[in-house]
């Protein structure tokens, strides 16, 4: 039994990026029977259980089942835990159990000190607390998942860990038959696929809707729609953008549609360390990256294209990009970076299988 500190993935909310992080490592361990443990400190008091095949979701108050919650995890020989911040929820088990494993995801500490929507004690606090939870975290896991080597690299400096306690797997979906060829569409035509989080500047973003609406068709898909149409008619724009809400499995269908995907991420270490799921999207369908920093992740250490936002309103320079040459380039990056995942993968399950199975022959024969 292995069990998973998370949301389960479902319908209702697949289109996070994290559910979709945690969707694809669900999806690497189909065949070992699974514990999904999802702890709130204000819901779930009394407790909900849901049975899917060999996966079993327990819905659970914080406080009224800790017992039950430290039961859950010391009769498991692998626990999976997806972020710091659900680190939190079971913290005192990293200090009982030997083998827990934690996914990464981000720099929780740091994407807390940029929250703008929360007032200044709430934040420092928060600051505070996660740095606990992390220090404990990053020392007392058997393994860490970074997505990327940046973020390997930026624990290891402040915590002195070993190379061989870390996987590197990169938030990667594999897709086929993407061609490297589009007819490109005049006018451009230019997506953003995501959310409005503090390190996404949708606010920034939409400036540059206003600068260039006449000279590139827009299109928004985002959980926030309200945030995007309030936003496009105090620009007045609301009638020249397409904005909308759609599930993950038909965000394709737009993205085969356009030139260009829009990301703009500030050059800090939020960024420098991520691996957006949005990123990975554009350069698999083929779509030019925009960018205000280009430092995002390991993509600028592995040679990705793009081109920058100042160079979006610069229409001659537009008309004069080799699209088929950036995609080109663009596919060598995805490639890398799904060999390394799907390596990475298959040595994270070969670690969890044999502990599970160790441990349930060690209990066959008591």
């Amino acid at each position: 039994m292995l069990t998973i500190i998370a949301q389960y993935p479902n319908d209702t909310n697949e289109r996070d990026g994290m559910i979709q992080r945690i969707k694809k490592i669900d999806d690497n361990f189909h065949n070992i029977e699974r514990r999904y443990l999802e702890i709130s400190f204000f819901d779930f008091f009394i407790y909900e259980k849901e049975k899917r095949e060999n996966t079993t979701i327990f819905k659970l108050n914080f406080f009224v089942y800790f017992i039950l919650i430290t039961w859950f995890c010391m009769t498991s020989p692998v626990v999976y835990v997806h972020s710091i911040y659900n680190s939190l929820r079971i913290i005192w088990v990293y200090f009982l159990h030997n083998h827990i494993i934690t996914d990464l995801h981000g720099v929780v500490v740091e994407e807390i000190k940029m929250n703008k929507k929360h007032n200044k004690l709430y934040i420092f606090f928060g600051a505070c607390l996660f740095k606990i939870v992390e220090t404990v975290t990053l020392k007392r896991s058997w393994y860490l998942i970074s997505v990327t080597n940046r973020m390997k690299r930026y624990y290891q400096n402040i915590y002195h860990i070993k190379d061989a306690r870390f996987m590197l797997i990169p938030i990667f979906y594999t897709i086929e038959g993407k061609s490297l060829h589009k007819k490109k569409n005049i006018p451009s035509r230019i997506i953003y696929s995501g959310g409005t989080q503090p390190w996404q500047c949708a606010e920034l973003m939409m400036q540059y809707v206003h600068k260039t609406i006449n000279l590139f068709q827009w299109i928004i898909l985002s959980t926030d729609v309200a945030y995007f149409e309030a936003k496009s008619r105090e620009l007045n724009v609301q009638d020249k953008i397409f904005i909308k809400s759609v599930a993950p499995d038909d965000v394709a269908l737009y993205y085969e549609y356009c030139d260009f995907g829009i990301i703009l991420r500030e050059d800090n270490i939020v960024n420098r360390v991520a691996c957006p799921t949005k990123l990975i999207e554009y350069l698999q369908y083929g779509l030019v990256p925009v960018v205000l920093s280009p430092h995002i992740g390991d993509f600028d250490l592995m040679g990705y294209q793009y081109i920058t936002i100042d160079d979006l309103e610069k229409e001659c320079h537009c008309n004069s990009i080799n699209f088929d040459q950036i995609r080109k380039k663009n596919r060598k990056v995805i490639d890398n970076i799904q060999n390394i995942a799907e390596t990475n993968l298959k040595q994270l399950y070969n670690v969890v299988f044999e502990t599970v199975l160790c441990a349930k022959t060690k209990t066959s024969y008591k």
